[in-house]
This record gives C-alpha cells, sequence and structure tokens, in this order.
C-alpha cells in the first residue's frame, strides 16, 4: 500500500495545516508537549512544504545542468 500526499497547496491556520484546492482537507494538528508557538512555527513550515520541494527541484536541476 502506498500513500499519497496531500495535494497543495497547504495552508497554516495556527496550529492547524490545512490542504488541497479549496483548504478543506485537515492535514496536521496541534502536537502535544510543544509550545502554542513552536506548534504554529512547525505548522508554517510544514505549510511550506509543496513549495520548498518544487525550489529544490529547481536547485538539483540547476545544478545537474552546470556540471
Amino acid at each position: 500500500m502506498t500513500t499519497q500526499p496531500t495535494p497543495g497547496p497547504w495552508k497554516a491556520e495556527k496550529h492547524c495545516i490545512w490542504g488541497g484546492t479549496d483548504f478543506q482537507t485537515y492535514v496536521a494538528g496541534a502536537q502535544t508537549g510543544l509550545s502554542p508557538a513552536t506548534q504554529k512555527a512547525n505548522a508554517h513550515l510544514i505549510a511550506a512544504a509543496p513549495e520548498l520541494l518544487a525550489a529544490l527541484k529547481e536547485v538539483v536541476e540547476i545544478a545537474r545542468a552546470a556540471i
């Protein structure tokens, strides 16, 4: 069985992450034991993951072309 990722874009709302084109898919919520500030920071980082992955792929492509 393969797990499919929730399609982006994603957005962070407080400490929750929502995904999909209509932002109706609940992706992740609060992590116990962490401060509210850390939970919020983690949510924003995770929500940015699709854009970060796309940027990384571009960097790899540019680096490969330079070799």
